[in-house]
């Protein structure tokens, strides 16, 4: 896979005639090239599911993306994930201990609905209820946008700029505050899957489901909302019927306890 990698000029450097990469770099390539385009993936696809109401596979492939842009920041920061998991808190909490630099990555609003993700994002055999709402896409849209901002190469001291000829692409951790939720869409990454989607136009079937009702990525002009209206939708477990279903069920199949939700937003 890694024979594979588009390496930013960044990670190579020149001993003579041989293209040199340092282990290190293997590592920041993988997250930039490898999980952030899979996340862009992701983000995409829980889009289209979104259109074609299948919401409770929105929720998983938001839940995707958001695991796979964390861990990219944490790569691209040369920090191991392996022992983390899918828990997007742990991920999250992870960044703020070991990337100390990058300020707070979530708003208020934002870490409320982060946290209720998790919780569903760990509900992969129905465990617990699942619930969306009718504005929730647009605070997805914004965590997806707020965490997805850093998974790329951060100079985080000007200096360094100095001491590498070849700078190409990168941008400073000031520079990418600059761009707050007031103008989201001015901001976009170099080599971007989702920057290709909008600006390539063999990519307009998909272009659509990314950029419809979406207040931080395409034009304004081309945000014709093609989604139809959602009130809510809940799911609520199978085996949430009673005690003996849960008892039943658990013979054949793991069946974690269900515990309370913290995040359970009632509206």
């Amino acid at each position: 896979m890694l024979g594979a990698l588009k390496l930013n000029p960044n990670l190579i450097c020149m001993k003579g005639d041989v293209m040199q990469i340092a282990d290190e770099n293997y590592v920041k390539a993988y997250g930039e090239s490898v999980l952030r385009e899979k996340a862009d993936r992701d983000y995409i696809s829980a889009r289209i599911l979104y259109y074609y109401q299948l919401y409770e596979n929105y929720i998983y492939f938001i839940s995707q993306a958001c695991e796979k842009y964390l861990k990219s920041i944490l790569l691209l920061n040369v920090i191991k994930v392996k022992d983390i998991g899918h828990d997007l808190v742990k991920l999250k909490k992870r960044i703020e201990e070991s990337v100390s630099r990058l300020p707070n990555i979530l708003n208020v609003e934002q870490l409320v609905y982060f946290n209720k993700l998790n919780e569903m994002c760990m509900n992969r055999y129905d465990e617990v209820p699942s619930s969306l709402f009718e504005d929730e896409i647009k605070i997805y849209d914004g965590i997806i946008w707020s965490i997805r901002k850093y998974c790329r190469f951060i100079i985080f001291d000007k200096t360094e700029i100095d001491k590498n000829d070849n700078y190409v692409g990168n941008i400073s951790i000031e520079e990418i505050i600059k761009f707050d939720n007031s103008k989201p869409m001015e901001y976009s990454i170099p080599n971007g899957f989702l920057e290709k989607i909008i600006n390539v136009e063999s990519f307009k079937n998909t272009k659509k489901y990314l950029v419809s009702n979406n207040d931080y990525y395409g034009n304004a002009e081309e945000k014709k909302d093609i989604f139809d209206p959602l009130i809510m939708n809940w799911n609520q477990p199978f085996h949430f019927r009673s005690n003996e279903c849960l008892k039943v069920l658990s013979e054949y199949i793991k069946m974690p306890v269900a515990k309370k939700s913290k995040n359970n937003i009632q509206r």
